[in-house]
């Protein structure tokens, strides 16, 4: 038998071809779909945001329809809700997954997100769920290193945020009577401005009662 000669072994540089040809192929296929040219209709950069939303949309609402109608989650806002963030998350658990181990990013920030999913849709642990998914969510906020902030610095900065809404509300409703009265007399003088204070005074008493009963706010 006459010896053959072995293949050569694909050097470095014949690989990058090969790699950059693909690459180059999947963006010029990506550019020939329908969804790139709704894309580059747009007018402005506006419209670019508009069309971004619509279609993100409506990729939610066909992932809710297929969750509930095929695999039998049961109607959820929450649900609902936490579709719309499955994107970012997952972008971020990648990253974060990425700096750790460089190993099966994707397939761990996919199982991270399925089990959220299945927590928002009541098929998860039991317990505090949705303040654990907002912290959970808060954690993935970038730091000033390239890193995430974490569950325990979310856990506080939620607190702090919590605290200043809830003073923020409480100004709100406590917002002096007279003033409120005096700018709605001047756009409508035909008012009787004793009539329009009583008004005012019950829909603010009205208010605080709603913030006392929903949110547990002493007014």
């Amino acid at each position: 038998m006459p010896e053959t000669t072995p293949e050569p072994l694909v050097t470095e540089r014949e690989l990058t071809a090969v790699l950059t040809q693909l690459g180059q192929r999947a963006k010029q296929d990506r550019r020939e779909s329908d969804d790139y040219r709704i894309m580059a209709s747009a007018e402005s950069v506006n419209g670019v945001m508009r069309r971004l939303s619509h279609g993100a949309k409506s990729a939610v609402l066909n992932a809710y329809d297929v969750l509930v109608d095929k695999f039998g989650f049961e109607h959820s806002q929450e649900l609902f809700d936490f579709l719309h963030q499955v994107p970012a998350r997952a972008h971020l658990y990648e990253k974060a997954f990425n700096a750790e181990t460089h190993v099966g990013c994707v397939d761990r920030a996919m199982a991270k997100v399925t089990e959220e999913a299945l927590t928002a849709a009541g098929r998860g642990t039991a317990g505090a769920r949705q303040q654990g998914q907002r912290i959970d969510a808060a954690a993935l906020a970038p730091d000033g290193n390239g890193g995430i902030i974490g569950n325990t610095a979310a856990e506080n900065a939620l607190i702090l945020a919590t605290q200043a809404d809830e003073t923020n509300r409480i100004q709100r409703l406590s917002c002096d009577v007279r003033t409120i009265t005096e700018r709605i007399h001047e756009a409508h003088p035909e008012l009787k401005p004793e009539t329009l204070a009583a008004t005012v005074r019950l829909v603010l008493a009205t208010a605080a009662e709603i913030a006392q009963e929903q949110d547990g706010l002493e007014v």
